[in-house]
């Protein structure tokens, strides 16, 4: 019996024979290919019975996996960008590092830190900081956090893992800035300080004389990087001028090298008047043939050259940050002390921050009436097209502002310092009711009071 045709729809439908236990038995078998390509059979007496089996078996069974196209990569998540970041940006110092490592953990990590970089997009930083809020994150924490996310993202655009920084679009958290206030508030009182502290430790018998040069750099406006930093080669004596092109920075797990970059990526040359030009020349000749000698590493941790360190410790070892602190927090001590002819603890109001005295010298020079360029200019904190506009003035006023700056210096730590030794004088004097008289000292500009019993803001001019 020949193959019967089939039906228009019926698909593979035809007509087998079997011959079993000496007989011959037909039937019919519907067959088909699923999605995979795997074939498949059914059988009936009738092609009805065969359709409806295979119509049967194609409904009921389970869908074909289908094969998945694969995923273009997303690129790294936030979390790991941060920890390329961390260790790939070599302007970051030890200290940094750690800080800005735990904001993150803290701050981010738990609401994006899973989200590819690439999707970070601000509705997500806002959707994190509403749920930053609802944790009870407090203004200052809060504000670090995006300041530390805005770096990293800057990085991240500079290495071209992000298009843009979604943050430049945003506004920064509003928070209360405590330390510019305590500067703000004692700027006058403290600016007076530390003239006399320059005065005193500029005496041969005093005994902070050893940290003259310190507090000198100091005085320059110098961040500390920049002044734990300063290499031998960087003073120019001929010139009488001193080149900020390195940073004092600490490798993980220990160890000092000098970074050849300052904090905004630009050398700059800072005038040396004479008192300061003096104060270098000490540190040049203490620690002449003993003093560090640290490799000199460009961004990318490559070494470029060596520095012998200008500002080193007694045995001519690099000055770690927190000794920084704790030598300038003695300093002030001391000279309370000598003013007051008794031992009595700095109080809050009291203690001049070692960044405050960028803006003590900011504030003197401004005093003697240079304009805010020649100030930024000093202290490093011009963008470049600031530095583009100015540089034919400060190259050109460069000279005269350190004459300026040392017969302004000169006359005023003279003055406070003749203030400052009368006041020790009569400081360990007690009047007859048994309180300490309170002296202060008239400045044409500024009115300056000496360590009062609790000091008040200044008046506002």
């Amino acid at each position: 019996m020949g193959q019967q045709r089939r039906k228009k729809g019926d698909g593979g439908l035809y007509q087998a024979t079997v011959h079993a236990h000496g007989g011959e038995y037909r039937y019919w078998m519907a067959d088909w290919v699923d999605e995979d390509g795997k074939r498949h059979r059914t059988s009936g007496a009738t092609p009805e019975e065969a359709l409806a089996r295979k119509n049967w078996r194609i409904h009921t069974a389970k869908p074909a996996a289908r094969k998945k196209r694969p995923k273009k990569p997303a690129g790294p998540t936030v979390e790991q960008a941060a920890e390329l970041w961390l260790a790939a940006d070599q302007r970051l110092g030890e200290t940094s590092r750690r800080k800005y490592l735990s904001n993150l953990r803290l701050h981010v990590f738990p609401y994006v830190g899973a989200l590819p970089i690439k999707r970070l997009t601000i509705a997500a930083v806002s959707r994190m900081t509403e749920l930053q809020r609802a944790q009870g994150i407090g203004e200052s924490a809060a504000w670090h956090t995006w300041k530390t996310l805005h770096t990293m993202l800057a990085w991240a655009v500079r290495t071209r893992l992000i298009p843009e920084n979604p943050l430049d679009l945003m506004a920064a958290p509003k928070r209360t800035n405590h330390r510019a206030e305590h500067i703000d508030r004692y700027i006058d009182d403290h600016t007076a300080t530390a003239l006399g502290i320059t005065a005193w430790a500029a005496e041969e018998s005093s005994p902070i004389h050893k940290f003259y040069p310190l507090i000198m750099a100091m005085g320059l406006g110098l961040r500390r990087a920049e002044a734990l930093g300063l290499t031998r080669d960087a003073l120019d004596p001929g010139g009488h001028a001193l080149a900020i092109r390195a940073r004092l920075m600490q490798r993980p797990g220990g160890g000092y090298f000098l970074q050849a970059a300052t904090k905004n990526g630009r050398s700059r040359v800072v005038p040396l008047p004479m008192p300061f030009y003096k104060a270098m020349m000490q540190a040049y000749h203490q620690h002449e043939s003993d003093a560090a000698v640290l490799p000199i590493e460009d961004a990318g941790g490559v070494k470029v050259g060596e520095g012998r360190l200008l500002l080193v410790r007694d045995d001519g070892s690099p000055i770690p940050y927190n000794s920084w602190n704790a030598v300038w927090r003695h300093i002030q001590q001391a000279f309370k002390d000598y003013i007051t002819g008794k031992h009595t603890p700095l109080s809050k109001a009291e203690y001049i921050l070692p960044h405050e005295m960028r803006h003590i010298t900011a504030s003197l020079l401004g005093e003697q009436g240079e304009t805010l360029a020649t100030i930024q200019d000093v202290l490093g904190h011009l963008t470049p097209a600031m530095s583009e506009h100015y540089r034919h003035v400060l190259e050109r006023s460069r000279q005269e502002l350190a004459e300026r700056w040392g017969e302004h210096i000169e006359a005023a730590t003279k003055n406070f310092g003749d203030f400052y030794a009368e006041s020790a004088k009569q400081m360990a004097e007690t009047d007859s009711d048994g309180r300490k008289p309170l002296r202060t000292y008239s400045h044409p500009q500024t009115r300056f009071s000496a360590f009062s019993a609790k000091k008040a803001a200044p008046e506002t001019r």
